[in-house]
């Protein structure tokens, strides 16, 4: 990596999976040393977009993953419409697809509020409706 001088995009979906489920409790730590190792101050990383439930400060002890800017779309006025589908989109799409109808779509899975009003609903349950 270094004597190419490449850079990588890091995607890492649900890292706290294991925390969240308290799987493997003997090897937190290890799991936060092995993201350091992989991530901190590295040149070959251009960007680490890392999603969950829990912040990775509360896990994370003293400055061993502290390079991390948090989002939460529960408080996010910038971005807080960009992590799902928003309610005016899953009608629109309730419109171009006759098999479903919104009230039965929102009865499954109502979604969540954004700190700005806005309804967003996770993509993966809007498509599996479908």
């Amino acid at each position: 990596m270094s004597a190419t001088k490449e850079k990588f995009i890091f995607i890492l979906d649900e890292w706290d999976f294991i925390f969240n489920r308290n799987i493997f409790s003997e090897n937190h730590i290890y799991y936060l040393d092995f993201l350091r190792s992989l991530l901190k101050d590295k040149s070959y990383v251009s960007l680490c977009y890392m999603t969950g439930i829990l912040p990775i400060s509360k896990h994370s002890t003293g400055s061993s993953l502290n390079m991390f800017e948090e989002h939460t779309f529960l408080r996010d006025k910038l971005f807080d419409e960009y992590f799902g589908f928003t309610e005016s989109e899953v009608k629109s799409l309730v419109l171009r697809n006759n098999n479903i109808d919104y009230e039965e779509l929102e009865s499954w899975y109502n979604g969540y509020t954004t700190a700005r009003g806005i309804k967003v609903y996770n993509p993966r349950s809007v498509f599996s409706t479908y």
